[in-house]
């Protein structure tokens, strides 16, 4: 019954976070095991965003105790390539999930991740190419907290580009919804207060500028629609960090 499996996997996130501390090494495999099955099995939407909030509960618990998930990230870089949108959608929305609950446990996973998820922006189904454009913004968010120069100056750029790009491509089809969350993904990346975040020689900045003004602006757009007041958002915090 789909409305029991909802309802197991909200009391299975609950549980996880109350009482994870005292459960034993097999019961934890058991739990992570299981809560992989369901999620590769899952096909409802609403199932499928359960079970990531409990996957994402067992992943940060794991973190903390020093119990490593280690079949996570395989079993989702597989579910990211998918025939079937529900897996994509379910892999790319608890990566960016795992990213930002995580923290530095994901340090060494940053650039495959950015790879990932722009190989996601054009996905033909809208929610995957959505969560993809969020897990973007997440990462940049999460790099930012890192504070790595080095990382910064290779990843951010590629951040950028790849939501800049993606912004264009959806202006031009008047998708005010998608142009949105690729904006806001831009603005998460422009508010990194380093400029390194636009390439050598900031050369990326006139492009981001222009493409952010661009939506702002573009009359295609609806007047009242998210997307004008996202971009004007994402120049408000690019002019905060970088005046």
């Amino acid at each position: 019954d789909l409305g029991t499996r909802r309802l197991a996997a909200v009391l299975l996130s609950t549980a996880a976070a109350r009482h994870w501390s005292v459960l034993g090494d097999d019961a934890k495999a058991a739990m992570r095991q299981r809560t992989l099955a369901a999620l590769s099995r899952a096909e409802d939407r609403a199932e499928m965003r359960a079970l990531v909030h409990a996957a994402d509960t067992l992943a940060s618990r794991s973190a903390d105790d020093g119990s490593p998930w280690h079949e996570l990230l395989p079993a989702l870089d597989d579910a990211a390539k998918s025939a079937r949108a529900t897996h994509r959608e379910a892999a790319v929305i608890l990566l960016g999930s795992i990213v930002e609950s995580t923290g530095a446990h994901m340090n060494d996973h940053h650039a495959a991740l950015v790879a990932l998820f722009a190989a996601r922006l054009d996905d033909p189904v809208r929610e995957v190419a959505a969560a993809a454009t969020r897990a973007l913004g997440t990462t940049a968010l999460a790099l930012q907290r890192r504070g790595d120069f080095l990382v910064v100056a290779d990843l951010l750029p590629r951040i950028l580009t790849a939501c800049v790009d993606a912004a264009a491509r959806r202006l031009d089809r008047s998708d005010d919804e998608a142009v949105a969350v690729a904006t806001d993904a831009i603005a998460a990346a422009a508010s990194v207060d380093c400029d390194v975040a636009f390439g050598s020689d900031a050369s990326l900045l006139p492009r981001v500028v222009d493409v952010l003004v661009g939506i702002g602006t573009d009359p295609r757009l609806h007047p009242d629609g998210r997307a004008r007041a996202a971009a004007f958002d994402a120049l408000g915090c690019l002019a905060a960090s970088h005046p």
